[in-house]
């Protein structure tokens, strides 16, 4: 499993067995004031990885998506 999340507001990703299983989403500035909301990009997928050489492509998509 690979998951590709927004950099600036992925605080963190939990894996387990090498493979990314769950994420955590914040703000830029890490507090909302009521009624604010935020959002952001996410993609999963499920491909082998044997190195970062591998996903780079998907990744570079990934961000030209939404950049």
């Amino acid at each position: 499993h690979v998951i590709f999340v927004e950099p600036e507001k992925c605080v963190s990703i939990v894996n387990a067995m090498t493979q990314a299983r769950d994420y955590m989403l914040a703000p830029p500035q890490k507090d909302l004031e009521p009624g604010e909301t935020f959002t952001a990009h996410v993609r999963h997928m499920i491909t082998r990885v044997d190195e970062i050489e591998d996903i780079q492509p998907y990744w570079n998509r990934f961000m030209e998506d939404f950049y």
